[in-house]
């Protein structure tokens, strides 16, 4: 039987962690534009992708790091902008597609790898 070799152990574990963060990302965003009317509610931001092979490498749970935004408030009195919050829906959207392609290929390589060693 054809044993998964290291790189794509550790390229798996990185799109996980990837992966992990964009839903992150998507709960923080989601999180932010239902408080957009919240009097003193301070947006929040998430990043991880500088942060992903390092975390993969360190056998880290997690590589998303949750920051509170920064900016001027808004008449509503909190820092959300609505403009950014959509974009990075689209952005994390788009993202979290490509990623799901990506680690989909990977699993099927490996498939017609193990089915043709068998």
């Amino acid at each position: 039987m054809m044993q998964l070799v290291s790189g794509d152990s550790q390229t798996f574990r990185v799109m996980e962690l990837a992966l992990e963060g964009l839903a992150r990302r998507s709960e923080v965003t989601a999180d932010n534009v239902a408080n957009m009317n919240t009097p003193g509610f301070s947006a929040r931001r998430v990043s991880f992708e500088q942060h992903v092979e390092r975390a993969a490498a360190e056998g880290k749970q997690s590589a998303a790091e949750v920051t509170v935004a920064g900016g001027r408030a808004h008449p509503q009195e909190n820092t959300v902008d609505i403009d950014h919050e959509f974009t990075t829906m689209w952005q994390t959207s788009l993202l979290r597609s490509s990623l799901t392609a990506a680690y989909s290929g990977k699993l099927d390589a490996l498939r017609s790898a193990v089915a043709g060693g068998a």
